[in-house]
């Protein structure tokens, strides 16, 4: 993932991050307090959490194929190789 691709899409704001916060995935929408450092944090959500989402999501829109977030990640990796 690129370093600011959180903040470009919005899922954070550089303003409650410290410098050097190095995002890693999708965050949760609250924020904490460091007790060491007094900086404001936030955690990040177990990768079940988006797994459910996207199983629910296929399930509502009725997909009759299997589809998960490897999925996406193998759509995303042939989507990368056709523009070679």
């Amino acid at each position: 993932m690129q370093p600011n691709a959180l903040y470009s899409y919005g899922f954070m704001k550089n303003s409650q991050m410290s410098e050097s916060y190095k995002p890693h995935g999708f965050p949760t929408s609250k924020l904490y307090r460091d007790r060491q450092s007094g900086e404001l944090k936030r955690h990040h959500l177990h990768k079940t959490v988006l797994q459910r989402a996207v199983k629910e999501a296929v399930r509502e829109v009725r997909i009759a194929k299997l589809a998960s977030c490897h999925t996406f990640r193998h759509s995303f990796a042939t989507h990368l190789r056709e523009d070679r």
